[in-house]
């Protein structure tokens, strides 16, 4: 698919809203063998501020951040005058979730976790290309080799703290700590080439999201079990 696309060509100024630093690190990896520079905003009230005051050809909008939700912020960049296209990144992509992110001004939606197909091809409809010679084939793959072992090790280090913050969640009978929290590692586990982990915390969150601790508790062991052969 990139050979296809020729990923190094894709060039302009992207603002990348989301709160999570874990999936803002995967993001980088992910356009680390493109043209295009980034900038990142850590809600919707710093991605209004950047798009006021910058030039972005591109925006990636989380749904859900704090400070302001990604619904919000997109209605307040286009009621700034911003025309560039603004796509939403979110886990939530039934038929009416994308009515209401139309209706709200967002052109397209990517999924999570993340296909690194659909964002390239997201990327390639938007994005203006650079002109000159692509990257070396050899010298992009493997920086990208090497990077994608780095973030899939730390990925793994990281596995602990987060089954920690669920049982704590849970044991506390924290719904909105739970659901925070199984909603974060929803969105890593299939990008990181878990899918069952995104699906066992897809099911965490919602029973988080129904105070429904004992059956949290129950998918909670079948996910500990799970990542105890990954750590």
């Amino acid at each position: 698919m990139e050979k296809q696309i020729d990923i190094s060509s894709l060039a302009g100024n992207i603002l990348i809203a989301e709160d999570t630093k874990d999936i803002r690190v995967l993001m980088t990896y992910y356009f680390e063998s493109t043209s295009a520079k980034i900038t990142f905003a850590n809600n919707g009230e710093e991605a209004v501020n950047f798009a006021k005051y910058n030039q972005y050809d591109l925006i990636l909008m989380d749904i859900q951040m704090p400070v302001l939700d990604g619904l919000s912020a997109t209605r307040e960049i286009r009621d700034s005058g911003f025309k560039k296209p603004i796509v939403a990144l979110t886990a939530n992509v039934m038929k009416e979730d994308q009515e209401c992110y139309k209706a709200s001004g967002l052109d397209a939606f990517i999924a999570k976790p993340i296909d690194t197909i659909e964002l390239y091809k997201v990327l390639e409809f938007y994005l203006p290309k650079r002109k000159g010679e692509s990257i070396n084939e050899a010298d992009k793959l493997e920086k990208k080799r090497q990077t994608k072992l780095r973030l899939a090790s730390a990925f793994r280090e990281r596995l602990p703290d987060w089954l920690s913050d669920i049982s704590l969640g849970i044991r506390e009978k924290n719904s909105d700590e739970l659901s925070r929290v199984a909603h974060v590692l929803k969105g890593l586990g299939g990008s990181f080439g878990y899918p069952e982990i995104t699906e066992m915390s897809a099911n965490i969150e919602l029973l988080g999201k129904k105070s429904d601790f004992e059956n949290a508790a129950i998918c909670f062991g079948e996910l500990e079990a799970f990542c105890k052969d990954i750590i």
